[in-house]
């Protein structure tokens, strides 16, 4: 059997807030839309991608991003099937997301307008500072400078997801339901009560 490989990197903006969710075990999920524009001749497409980011990535996600913010998504595709009731009838449903394994934060379109660009955003950085929710002065005095080390090209840090969730099945989602099937998941199962 042929091996498989499963890679997504996009770079676009938020098209809304991130919505949060916490699962039952208390692993937080943050689910966003990513914009990317699309430019051939003369037609210009946008886009739209759902990202699913969990735990700690996904917590710098809510704190540090917002709608318009510009991020680079880099993750893997799945596929999501479930049944909805439509005029007394299940119709079997489908939805493609991408589970966020890094993250980069661009530019300064990101909350309170911290320029990132100068601030090194490592996983080792991040875990030092616990699970409480960090402020940005908190990350900023927990980082080095990167002026040294990398040119002015280098426009953001890097979140990577330390690939505990790689094998977790996320729990099905109705599209219309806005992620409030998530309060239900109980991981241990990996099934909704």
């Amino acid at each position: 059997m042929a091996r498989s490989f499963n890679k997504v990197i996009m770079v676009g903006n938020l098209s809304a807030d991130p919505e949060v969710r916490q699962t039952t075990l208390g692993k937080k999920v943050v689910k966003f839309r990513i914009a990317i524009n699309d430019d051939y001749k003369d037609t210009k497409r946008t886009y739209f991608f759902n990202v699913v980011a969990w735990d700690r990535l996904g917590e710098i996600v809510q704190n540090y991003t917002e709608k318009g913010s510009k991020i680079m998504v880099e993750g893997r595709l799945t596929q999501r099937e479930w049944e909805a009731v439509e005029d007394g009838k299940n119709v079997k449903r489908s939805s493609v997301e991408i589970v966020a394994e890094n993250i980069v934060l661009l530019g300064s379109k990101n909350k309170g307008e911290v320029d990132y660009s100068k601030t090194d955003f490592t996983n080792q950085n991040v875990s030092k500072l616990d699970n409480k929710k960090a402020s940005y002065s908190d990350i900023l005095n927990s980082s080095k400078s990167r002026d040294d080390e990398f040119p002015e090209e280098d426009e953001g840090q890097s979140f990577e997801d330390e690939g505990e969730n790689i094998d977790e099945e996320l729990p099905e989602i109705d599209e219309s339901s806005d992620l409030d099937d998530y309060k239900d998941f109980d991981e241990s199962d990996k099934e909704f009560k």
